[in-house]
């Protein structure tokens, strides 16, 4: 169909009266966009369903007035996930869909889709529950449907794996078809490679409504370490060791650039009343959890600015196993030319692992982009190989349009995701304006904007993708930045345009993510 937004939306007000529909041009601007930037066209509408029954009837109306329908999480992905790619468009925000319900005799919880996962934690911590691996760094904001949608993690992933490898039992679905379904890992087209339709797909097929995940009784006690390492290729041969410890719960590398980054913007992440009391409360007990603060403060932005390469782990379980488990990373990690260094890092992580985020921006306000690949352990150092190669090519253009660079790399089970981190000077877009805090945004709101250094910064991501691939490089939150085939079976690539046909045979949902 063709038509004003205004007419648009008011076709769903019309299918879908308990739906909110949201049809401002600033807003519907802003909701199209990811952190990398706006997407190829802005959505007409804004749909804010209540329930299933309210997106059965969105999807029926799309289907019927050829609207492409884009679902969206919290906003925080970088990749083009949802981001609108033709007109008339309109994104399907899920943020009403909260429900949580605790099944603990069947181990596993029902979550509405857009759930963040600092409430979905919030809620079962209350009742000595966890999600094996449970949400990612952004989980604040970011939520259940989303990450399933995209796959991946970072809580609980160096043991568990992530979200669709231990943690996800099935998923609802409203098809393309208007048909509403369940997704089981059994409907996976092949194993961890591509766990497509009911992970990673980047809602391809269909919009979630409803999450089915694991719980494990909330361990009884974590602990950390932390390593220094003066090479890449050592910290990233320890990180590789790690793999297959019971118990574990992280296990990352920061670089030089991260350490850096640490260190200008005065370590505040880690610092400040509200951090120690944190601090004080995931500790074992009274006396240790002082230790542990006392410790905390001690740790200076000049140790920070002289690390050269770090590892820091968690360990969860009972005390002894988790003693145990610690003594082992220790071995594996010094056998691997680690120094042990405090365990500031990884404690503060996980003392409130869904603190208000911070890292949007560099120290100085700089703008962040990242970009990743997904690794075996044994592929994982070529990786970081094409990264530096690329980087240290590229540096003299870099330092020309004031781009830095950092690299994080965590352990997901057995696999490596080492992603690549850009900073530059620019102006704040409108969804960081949204999702930055107050003071970053007093600070640095007014910041001109920078667009030769801008495009300098998309092209070197696009270099870094390209670099990473030809690395071996698999992906995570596919959406529109990633080619969606490196390394898949050509019968996998099949059985997604099978998919496609059956479940969504007009193409009305995010059509260009999976190529599809």
């Amino acid at each position: 169909m063709t038509g004003a937004p205004h007419a648009i939306a008011g076709l769903f007000r019309a299918a879908a009266p308990a739906a909110i529909v949201v049809d401002d041009a600033d807003e519907c601007a802003l909701a199209s966009a990811d952190i990398a930037g706006p997407g190829e066209c802005a959505a007409a509408a804004i749909l804010k369903p209540g329930d299933r029954d309210d997106v059965e009837k969105i999807v029926r109306v799309a289907r019927r007035e050829g609207v492409a329908l884009f679902p969206r999480g919290g906003g925080w992905s970088y990749s083009g996930g949802y981001t609108p790619s033709r007109a008339p468009a309109a994104m399907v925000d899920l943020s009403r869909l909260t429900d949580i319900a605790i099944e603990r005799d069947a181990a596993r919880v029902r979550v509405g889709a857009g759930t963040s996962w600092g409430a979905l934690y919030a809620a079962l911590d209350g009742a000595g529950l966890r999600v094996p691996s449970f949400g990612p760094l952004s989980g604040i904001g970011a939520t259940v449907g989303g990450l399933v949608s995209q796959n991946g993690g970072f809580f609980g992933t160096a043991g568990h794996g992530t979200i669709a490898d231990k943690s996800l039992l099935g998923a609802t679905m409203v098809a393309g078809s208007g048909d509403t379904i369940t997704l089981t890992p059994a409907d996976r087209v092949d194993g961890v490679a591509a766990p497509q339709p009911l992970a990673g797909d980047c809602g391809a097929f269909g919009v979630r409504t409803e999450i089915a995940l694991a719980l494990m009784p909330r361990p009884a006690t974590t602990l950390f370490a932390s390593f220094a390492f003066v090479e890449g290729r050592d910290v990233l041969a320890a990180l590789r060791a790690l793999g297959g410890i019971a118990g574990l719960g992280e296990a990352y590398v920061f670089d030089p650039g991260a350490h850096a980054n640490l260190a200008r913007s005065g370590f505040s992440t880690i610092e400040g009343a509200t951090l120690a009391g944190d601090v004080l409360k995931a500790s074992r007990n009274v006396l240790s959890g002082i230790a542990d603060v006392v410790r905390a403060a001690r740790w200076s932005k000049t140790a920070i600015a002289s690390l050269a390469w770090s590892l820091h782990v968690s360990v969860e379980g009972d005390e002894r196993d988790a003693e145990a488990a610690l003594a082992e990373v220790a071995r594996r990690a010094t056998a691997a030319g680690g120094i042990s260094i405090p365990d500031v890092i990884p404690r503060v992580t996980r003392a409130r692992p869904f603190r208000h985020i911070k890292a949007l921006l560099g120290p100085e306000g700089e703008l962040w982009l990242p970009t990743h690949g997904v690794f075996s352990l044994d592929d994982a150092p070529r990786g970081l190989a094409a990264i530096a190669a690329l980087l240290a090519e590229r540096a003299p253009i870099m330092r020309a349009h004031a781009i830095r660079a950092s690299i994080l790399a965590v352990l997901m089970g057995d696999r490596i995701v080492i992603e690549p981190q850009l900073f530059w000077p620019d102006a704040l877009s409108p969804l960081h304006r949204r999702l930055v805090q107050p003071d970053q945004l007093a600070s640095f709101g007014d910041r001109p904007g920078q667009p030769a250094a801008r495009a300098m910064v998309h092209e070197l991501r696009r270099a870094l993708i390209a670099a990473l691939d030809g690395a071996g490089a698999a992906h995570h939150q596919i959406g529109r930045a990633y080619a969606a085939h490196p390394g898949v079976a050509d019968r996998v690539k099949d059985r997604w345009h099978e998919l496609k046909r059956e479940l969504d045979p007009d193409r009305i949902m995010n059509p260009g993510v999976l190529g599809l």
